[in-house]
């Protein structure tokens, strides 16, 4: 595959994986409105989808249709997003801007930002484990939850986030990474 090809081949991916996060997102006009429509802007807004479209290309791999995996990629989506409005809060890295666009917590406030996080982060289990059932295992989906919840909890973004904060706090060298 030469240059332009991968290119066109990444960019129909993300296209793909597009839609699919705009048809899995609750529609902003669904109660409650606020945290839905806050999902839909920090997901929505942008970004290169690289983690879901590494779901795809490892399920093409394996011979897989794109749409059998498309839950699993956007729920990665969904809790990469969700990090980073976590991250952007003034509690942690306190950055006013996302992807050029202002942060989620200065558009609908902190409170609401925490909700939309952890409803980006609940509607994933829920996609690992319809991904799971609809592929025809649906006694793997207990093993795809708890995977995610091992990259999600403390042994994974938590500790990282907690690393992130430790660092920034004591100004620490290369060496203690």
């Amino acid at each position: 595959m030469n240059d332009l090809d991968a290119t066109v081949h990444l960019s129909r991916r993300r296209a793909l994986i597009e839609r699919a996060l705009e048809e899995r997102l609750p529609s902003a006009n669904e109660e409650p409105r606020l945290i839905h429509e806050a999902m839909r802007y920090a997901t929505l807004g942008g970004g290169k989808r690289l983690r879901p479209t590494l779901v795809l290309e490892v399920g093409s791999m394996a011979d897989a249709t794109r749409e059998s995996y498309l839950d699993a990629a956007c729920a990665l989506e969904f809790v990469h997003t969700a990090s980073l409005v976590l991250d952007d809060l003034p509690s942690m890295d306190n950055a006013a801007l996302r992807r050029g666009n202002p942060a989620t917590h200065t558009v609908y406030g902190e409170a609401t930002a925490v909700l939309a996080s952890m409803g980006l982060v609940a509607m994933a289990f829920e996609l690992v484990a319809r991904n799971a059932e609809t592929l025809g295992y649906p006694e793997r989906a207990a093993g795809a939850v708890r995977k995610l919840a091992e990259a999600v909890g403390p042994g994974g973004i938590i500790h990282g986030q907690h690393v992130d904060l430790g660092l920034v706090a004591d100004r620490a060298s290369l060496e203690r990474i």
